[in-house]
C-alpha cells in the first residue's frame, strides 16, 4: 500500500489537530484583512493577541474582535467566557482606565443556532456587542470590518483580492497574502519585531513591501522663479548630462521648474549622505514605484525578478522603460557624493534611461567627465534684471551700476543674492551700494565673495541661533524634529518652547531645511560656515553636543541599521577621540557588509597611525583594515604597527 493511502493510526485525533489549525489560521487571515484594510478604514492600530484576538484603534474606538470557528452553529455557551472580559473591559473603560469608547465583535464563520439567535434579537442584549457571520443581513454597525468567511478557502480568496489592489507592491498578491499570514503569527506570538503585539500605520508599506514607500519628489519649485542666462531645458538630445555648480546656484530649483514643464517623465533622486555602495538599490527602488505609477495594480516582481541585484533591477527597468516607451529622466542630485565608478555602471546597464546629474564642483567631477566622456554644463545665473527684481522682493535697492556690482560678485547665483538682499536691508540701511562697497576690498575671486557675503548674513543671526546652527551642521544626515529639540536642549540648555523658536526662526530664512518630510537639515551652503564657528564654541558645548549626537544616533541604530547615520557616528567617535569604539565597529563584519562611506575608513586608517593607540587596539584595527582590503581584492596599503609592538608574522605574497 502506498503511503498517501494509508490508515491514519487515529483518525479522530487528526480531524481534532486539523480543526484547531484551521481555526488559528482563519484567526490569523482575520487579521491579515484587517491589516490590508487598514490604511483606508484608518485603523490607527491593529493588535493582535492582546487582550483579545484582535484589536481594532479606530478614531476614538476601541474595537475588541473575537474570532470563533465552529463545524455547527453558534450556541450561547461559544460566547460566555469572552463576554465576561468584555465586561471587565467595559468597567476599565467607563471608569477612565483605558482611553476610547469601546466596541465588541464576535465573529464566527457560522450563524447563532436558535437559542443565541432568540437572545440576539431580545432587550436584554447588550448594544455594543455585535456578533458577525457570513451571509448576514444589516452590516451598518460593522461594514469598517473585513467580512466574516464560511471557511479557510474563502478568507484566502478575499484578502488577495484586497491585496491586489494594493499598489507598488514587489510581490504578488497570493505571495504577499501568505506573508502578511505568517508575520501576523509572529506578532500572535510576541516575536521581534512585535513584542507589543501591534501593528501601525507607519509599518504597512514596510510589511507590504511597497516600492512607493522610499519615493522621492522633485522639491516645490519658487513660486516666483526666475529663470537664469540661457537656461537648458531639462531634456536633450544627450543622454548623459553634469550641471555643475556651487552650492546655491539654483541647481535644484532649475530642475524643479523645468520638470514641471517638460513633457518627458522626470523622477528625482537625491543622493544626500547615501553610501555610495547603496546608491543603486535606492536608485532601482525609486525608479520602480515611478513605473508602478503608470502601471496600477502591476506587481514589481513582473519588472524586477526578486533576485536580481541592484545593477540587474536598473537594467530591468531601462528596458521596461523602452518597451513601454516611457522615456523617462532621471535627476540625481549631489551626484557628486557618489564614486565615479558606481555611477558609471549605473549608467551603462541603464541605456534607455536619460540622467541630469546635479554636482558641485569637487575633484571627483573631472573623473566623472573622464569615464563617462560628459562635458560638464553650468547654470549662468541671473542677468541684471533678474537680480535687480530679486533684491526688490527683498525690500533693498541699488543703482544700475550697484546691480551689476552685485550680479558680479554673487555670480548671480540665487542664494548668494539673496542673502546679500538680506544683509544690505539689516546693516546698510537696504543699499546694495554701499553692501559692495563694504566688501569690494576682501574680493578676490568670485568664490571668496560669496563666502564673506554667507559670512556677513551668518553673523548677522543672534548668538543663540549662530550657535545652534553651528552644532546642526556637524549632522551629515537629517534629524528628527525630536532629535534635534534634544540636540538643542542638552548642548544649550533650553526649554521646549526655546527649541521650537529657534527652529520657527531658522526656516523661512532658508538656513534649516526640512529634508525627507520630517527631518531637518541645515542648508549645505552654511553648513561651512557652522562648522568653522564649531570649533570656537566653548568646549562644554563643543564635547556635549558630540556626546548627544552620539546618544541620539545610537538610539536610532538601534531601531534601523542606516549607514548614513552609521558613518556619522563614526566620524563623532573620531572627533572624541575614542578609538575604542571604532575598533570594535571594525570587528563586526555588519559594519563590512552596509557600504561604509569611503571617508569613513580613511577615519580608521588614520587612527591606526596615532601613535597614541594602544598596541591591542591597532592589531584589532588593522585586521578589520585587513578584511576590507580581501573583500576588494587588492593589496593593503596600510601604516605600520606601533615600534612598540613587534611580530614575527610575516604575509604570504599577493596574487591577482
Amino acid at each position: 500500500m502506498s503511503e498517501s493511502t494509508s490508515p491514519k493510526l487515529n483518525p479522530a485525533q487528526q480531524h481534532v489537530i486539523e480543526s484547531v489549525h484551521r481555526g488559528f489560521l482563519y484567526q490569523h487571515l482575520y487579521a491579515t484583512g484587517c491589516l490590508l484594510i487598514a490604511e483606508s478604514e484608518d485603523f490607527k492600530r491593529v493588535i493582535v493577541e492582546g487582550d483579545e484576538d484582535i484589536e481594532l484603534l479606530r478614531h476614538s474606538v476601541h474595537a475588541y474582535i473575537q474570532v470563533k470557528t465552529r463545524s455547527r452553529t453558534l450556541i450561547p455557551t461559544d460566547l460566555a467566557g469572552a463576554m465576561k472580559r468584555f465586561d471587565h473591559l467595559r468597567r476599565e473603560h467607563a471608569g477612565g482606565i483605558r482611553s476610547g469608547s469601546p466596541a465588541f465583535y464576535f465573529v464566527a464563520n457560522q450563524p447563532p443556532g436558535p437559542a443565541l439567535a432568540a437572545e440576539l434579537d431580545s432587550d436584554q442584549w447588550p448594544a455594543d456587542i455585535v456578533v458577525v457571520w457570513p451571509g448576514m443581513e444589516g452590516t451598518e454597525s460593522h461594514d469598517f470590518l473585513p467580512p466574516a468567511w464560511n471557511d479557510v478557502a474563502g478568507a484566502v480568496e478575499w484578502c488577495i483580492e484586497q491585496a491586489d489592489r494594493i499598489r507598488f507592491r514587489k510581490t504578488s498578491a497570493d505571495t504577499l497574502v501568505w506573508k502578511l499570514a505568517a508575520t501576523a503569527m509572529l506578532a500572535a506570538s510576541g516575536g521581534k519585531p512585535f513584542e507589543n503585539h501591534t501593528f501601525t500605520l507607519d509599518d504597512l508599506p514596510r510589511i507590504f513591501e511597497q516600492a512607493v514607500a522610499g519615493l522621492q519628489e522633485f522639491p516645490p519649485a519658487p513660486p516666483n522663479y526666475r529663470p537664469q542666462i540661457d537656461e537648458p531645458s531639462i531634456r536633450s538630445e544627450r543622454r548623459v548630462r553634469m550641471i555643475v555648480g556651487f552650492s546655491g546656484a539654483g541647481k535644484t530649483a532649475w530642475a524643479a521648474y523645468a520638470a514641471q514643464h517638460s513633457e518627458s517623465l522626470c523622477i528625482y533622486y537625491d543622493v544626500g549622505d547615501e553610501p555610495s555602495p547603496a546608491v543603486p538599490t535606492t536608485l532601482a527602488n525609486e525608479l520602480a514605484a515611478a513605473f508602478s505609477i503608470l502601471a496600477p495594480g502591476k506587481p514589481l516582481c513582473e519588472i524586477i525578478p526578486a533576485s536580481a541585484s541592484a545593477n540587474n533591477a536598473l537594467g530591468c527597468l531601462s528596458r521596461y522603460a523602452g518597451q513601454h516607451e516611457l522615456e523617462p529622466v532621471v535627476v540625481i542630485d549631489n551626484a557628486h557624493r557618489v564614486s565615479a565608478s558606481v555611477l558609471r555602471s549605473m549608467i551603462e546597464v541603464a541605456p534607455l534611461l536619460r540622467f541630469v546629474l546635479l554636482c558641485h564642483p569637487e575633484e571627483s567631477i573631472k573623473e566623472l567627465e573622464a569615464l563617462l566622456g560628459v562635458r560638464r554644463e553650468s547654470l549662468q545665473g541671473w542677468n541684471d534684471d533678474a537680480v535687480a527684481a530679486a533684491i526688490a522682493d527683498f525690500g533693498s535697492y541699488g543703482s544700475p551700476e550697484a546691480v551689476k556690482r552685485l550680479r558680479i560678485m554673487t555670480a548671480g547665483m540665487p542664494l548668494y543674492v539673496a542673502s546679500a538682499s538680506k544683509v544690505a536691508v539689516s546693516f546698510y540701511q537696504s543699499n546694495i551700494g554701499a553692501l559692495c562697497n563694504a566688501i569690494d576690498d576682501q574680493t578676490h575671486t568670485a568664490s571668496t565673495a560669496q563666502e564673506i557675503i554667507l559670512t556677513k548674513f551668518f553673523d548677522a543671526l543672534p548668538p543663540i541661533e549662530r550657535e545652534a546652527v553651528a552644532v546642526m551642521s556637524c549632522s551629515d544626515v537629517g534629524l528628527s524634529h525630536d532629535e534635534v529639540e534634544i540636540l538643542l536642549k542638552d548642548t544649550f540648555d533650553l526649554s521646549t518652547t526655546q527649541c521650537f523658536r529657534l527652529i520657527r526662526e531658522l526656516r523661512p530664512q532658508g538656513i534649516l531645511l526640512s529634508v525627507g518630510g520630517a527631518l531637518y537639515a541645515i542648508h549645505d551652503a552654511f553648513r561651512i560656515i557652522g562648522k568653522r564657528e564649531f570649533d570656537h564654541l566653548a568646549d562644554t558645548k563643543r564635547i556635549t553636543a558630540l556626546q548627544t549626537f552620539i546618544r541620539i544616533l545610537s538610539a536610532s541604530l538601534n531601531q534601523s541599521r542606516d549607514t548614513k547615520r552609521l558613518s556619522m557616528l563614526i566620524r563623532v567617535f573620531a572627533s572624541l577621540g575614542n578609538f575604542t569604539a571604532l575598533v570594535e565597529l571594525a570587528g563586526e563584519e555588519m559594519f563590512h557588509e552596509l557600504g561604509i562611506d569611503e571617508g569613513v575608513w580613511k577615519i580608521l586608517e588614520n587612527a591606526v597611525a596615532s601613535k597614541s593607540m594602544h598596541p591591542k587596539q591597532q592589531f584589532d584595527a588593522l585586521d578589520g583594515l585587513v578584511f576590507r582590503y580581501l573583500k576588494l581584492a587588492r593589496p593593503p596599503e596600510l601604516p605600520r604597527c606601533s615600534p612598540r609592538w613587534k611580530c614575527s608574522w610575516k604575509p604570504r605574497s599577493w596574487e591577482a
